[in-house]
């Protein structure tokens, strides 16, 4: 048996409940995800820009680049408003991979601009302010490096918030690149954009207070988007050179209802309902779909709690892939799969992250019921088909975020059924009956 090491405690699981459940079992929540409604999603173009129109960035929308080059000298710039700093990082410019030179610009869970060049000492540079925590509100931001100078200059609203050095630093390369999502990790954005900015040079504070006011400056203007579209899913480089950005994953929405309350939670991105393990299954297209319930999410008893959900991979995840989440400032929890195909589980415990993952990964294109239990008395344990695959003995109380909201299937390519929480710790006997009530021999509705 392998030893689970993990810390984030309060995790909503998926289980297929065909039959009745005994008292020490009733759910807190269930989600059965046979059905929804859905709607026509608003328009991501917005008229309530700051310079203009604006982009709004929610549920894994993003804008795809092509290549733009490598630079000695770089100056990103941007108007951003966010509307939520739900993740751990959130991305406002981030180059596909992570190769050397490549360049990320985001914002910290803390609200601090992070800019990051793959090969530089250190790699990660931040700002002082914290721009990112003014929620609802615009700021300019923008970050001028410099890698014959070895160092790069962050600027708020046009004025020198702080100037970091580099004990080495290298060109930084701009390559196909997102605005508002990373390609290896979720890393969502959620807000809006306006006017964004590249220049292959590093501005001072007398440019970036003209280009922060709206003023063209063509100097050294690599690529400019300034998010004025009313619809459609090209996004114009008004620079001259033709680096028209696309939008994708902005369409699609609706609702599902949690089934013990009636009460609807939103569905965004693209998804549909198939044939599942009891009834219907949702399918989630791993990069837009997510289904968003806000604060007020079923309180976790700290006495003893179960999750259980039925998953089938349509591929090998590319990075972490949440089944439920509900986590801010460093308390919470992650259930999800890991990158390497494994059952994960993470918890805040103490103010620290703590993570375990199963022995054995879960089987692409085919149902697997995964489960994790916690008690104070037996630590947590995870099963993935009914077997043990590991236990963790935690000392000290799990750290809920119980004001967070709670998000289920964020960057699973797959099917989900049945998501349930339970208020008590199951027993081995007890899940090894639910996998048995569930299990099929049926494929999983899942195009080749």
């Amino acid at each position: 048996m392998r030893t689970v090491v993990l810390g984030l405690a309060a995790c909503i699981p998926l289980s297929v409940l065909a039959l009745t459940l005994a008292a020490a079992e009733k759910p807190a929540a269930w989600w059965k995800l046979d059905a929804g409604s859905a709607r026509e999603a608003p328009s991501p173009w917005s008229a309530d820009g700051k310079v203009g129109g604006a982009l709004a960035f929610s549920g894994g929308a993003c804008v795809k680049v092509p290549e733009i080059g490598t630079f000695d000298a770089l100056t990103i710039a941007l108007w951003v408003r966010p509307e939520a700093l739900d993740q751990a990082l959130s991305v406002l410019l981030a180059c596909e991979g992570w190769d050397r030179s490549m360049v990320h610009f985001q914002f910290a869970r803390d609200g601090r601009a992070e800019f990051s060049v793959n090969g530089s000492d250190p790699v990660d540079a931040y700002s002082t302010a914290a721009p990112g925590k003014n929620l609802g509100a615009w700021r300019h931001v923008a970050a001028a490096y410099d890698s014959r100078a070895k160092k790069v200059r962050f600027y708020v609203n046009g004025k020198l918030d702080r100037e970091f050095g580099y004990a080495s630093a290298i060109p930084a390369k701009l390559s196909a690149l997102r605005l508002g999502a990373w390609d290896k990790e979720p890393r969502l954005f959620t807000g809006k954009l306006d006017d964004v900015r590249l220049y292959s040079r590093a501005l001072d504070a007398a440019a970036l207070a003209k280009v922060a006011a709206g003023e063209e400056l063509k100097d050294g203007l690599e690529a400019w988007w300034r998010m004025g579209e009313k619809e459609g899913t090209r996004v114009a480089d008004a620079s001259g050179k033709g680096r028209d950005g696309v939008l994708v994953g902005a369409g699609g929405a609706g609702a599902t209802a949690e089934s013990l309350s009636g009460a609807e939670d939103e569905i965004h991105g693209r998804f549909a309902f198939v044939p599942g393990v009891a009834g219907k299954a949702m399918r989630l297209d791993g990069g837009t779909t997510v289904v968003h319930k806000a604060a007020k999410a079923p309180k976790m008893n700290p006495e003893g709690f179960s999750m259980e959900a039925w998953v089938a991979l349509a591929s090998p995840p590319r990075g972490p892939c949440v089944l439920v989440q509900q986590e801010q400032a460093r308390r919470g929890y992650v259930f999800g799969v890991s990158g390497q195909g494994r059952l994960s589980l993470q918890f805040a415990l103490g103010q620290e992250w703590k993570e375990g993952v199963s022995l054995n990964r879960l089987p692409l294109r085919k149902w697997a019921h995964v489960a994790a239990t916690y008690s104070p008395d037996n630590g947590i344990n995870v099963y993935i088909n009914g077997r043990h695959e590991g236990n963790l003995v935690l000392l000290g109380p799990v750290w809920f975020a119980e004001d967070a909201d709670l998000v289920i299937g964020r960057s699973l390519d797959g099917l989900l059924d049945d998501l349930v929480i339970h208020n008590a710790e199951l027993g081995p006997k007890e899940v090894l009956k639910h996998y048995e009530a569930g299990k099929s021999a049926a494929d999983p509705a899942l195009a080749p």
